[in-house]
């Protein structure tokens, strides 16, 4: 009998939950993951969450941990430290994907021949394994990345900073005690900015927060911050340069606009102020850029994407193009979180299964 194989490109909750669905449903799923673990950004998330129906309050960690158990379970094919090279369409309309990763015995409870099951490269020993798979369809989960020092590659003196003074992206929720007293500039105007600065003004820090534009987080969580005494909310406003001016401070070039309120750090538009840390929580881009180069060059056809390279689908979860299909936070603007990414992940699986099997 005629196996029905789904490549899951992206092993984080979409990807898994997919996988699971594809499972139950009788296809075979082989789950594409770049890292050397199961879980995606939830391996970023180190807060307890409260939000998530029948968990109770886990870590983004923990939630992983019980995610990667439950596929595991179920034998599902999983290739980590594993990257995408190729993808060409084959002549039944099918696709042929080339794999370039580590090729590792799997554990004996669930032989099998291509399956990767570490959750960590040290506790392997691997090599370098290339090899061709064929898919019926391709479900593509593999989710976005948080912007980080790249945000800031036009600022002079930025590349003179050491690596401990700017701290990216879900970094700056880890043992928010250590920064303790200190003076932090965040970077960002989104939820995790301001949550981040709340946070911060419990450990007794002083904390400005700078974008461009104005914030965009939930206005209680701008509420809290902008009352707070140690707070100043700096929107419309531009670092120019960053100096470190001795082993624990960090001076700040700031150039604010007119439009700007509540700003007892600027003079005739233009500022300085000195800092102990940096945080960029700038918000997440997505990661579509790297498939879509592979499916111009290998199919000819191009996935349609927003103005911010977020792939578009339809309310099934298909793309433009056939028995292509996507979930989870590389297709969602709107609700991005991980109860939506197990959604969608089970929406993409039950379509590709329909589409395909009828």
């Amino acid at each position: 009998m005629k196996t029905t194989n789904i490549a899951v490109v992206g092993a984080g909750p979409a990807g898994l939950s997919a996988a699971l669905w594809l499972k139950n449903l009788g296809l075979t799923p082989i789950v594409i993951e770049r890292e050397a673990k199961t879980g995606g950004m939830q391996n970023f998330n180190f807060l307890h969450n409260d939000w998530v129906l029948g968990q109770l309050a886990p870590t983004g960690l923990n939630m992983a941990s019980s995610f990667d158990l439950h596929v595991k379970e179920r034998a599902v094919d999983i290739r980590l430290q594993c990257s995408l090279e190729s993808i060409i369409r084959a002549n039944d309309g099918g696709f042929i994907l080339s794999l370039n990763g580590q090729k590792t015995p799997a554990p004996k409870k669930m032989q099998s021949s291509f399956q990767i099951h570490s959750q960590s490269s040290s506790q392997v020993h691997s090599q370098s394994h290339a090899e061709k798979i064929y898919c019926d369809g391709i479900i593509l989960a593999n989710g976005t990345r948080y912007l980080g020092k790249e945000i800031m590659s036009h600022v002079a003196g930025v590349d003179l900073l050491e690596r401990d003074d700017i701290i990216e992206g879900p970094y700056a929720f880890l043992d928010v005690e250590r920064h303790k007293n200190k003076r932090v500039l965040i970077v960002g105007a989104g939820d995790n900015a301001f949550e981040n600065a709340a946070m911060l003004l419990q450990q007794d820090c002083q904390v400005t927060i700078i974008a461009r534009s104005a914030p965009s987080a939930r206005s209680q969580f701008v509420d809290e911050v902008a009352v707070h005494p140690q707070a100043t909310i700096m929107d419309g406003a531009s670092i120019m340069f960053v100096k470190k001016i001795n082993p624990t401070e960090i001076e700040i070039g700031i150039r604010s606009n007119d439009s700007s309120k509540n700003r007892p750090l600027v003079s005739k538009n233009k500022s300085t102020l000195v800092v102990n840390q940096i945080h960029i929580l700038a918000g997440y881009c997505s990661n579509a850029d790297t498939v879509n180069s592979l499916m111009l060059s290998g199919v000819g056809e191009s996935l349609d994407c927003d103005n911010n390279q977020f792939l578009l689908v339809d309310r099934l979860g298909r793309t433009n193009v056939s028995h292509i299909y996507a979930a989870g936070d590389v297709c969602n603007t709107d609700f991005p979180c991980v109860v939506s990414a197990v959604a969608s992940g089970a929406l993409a699986a039950k379509t590709a299964s329909q589409d395909l099997l009828g």
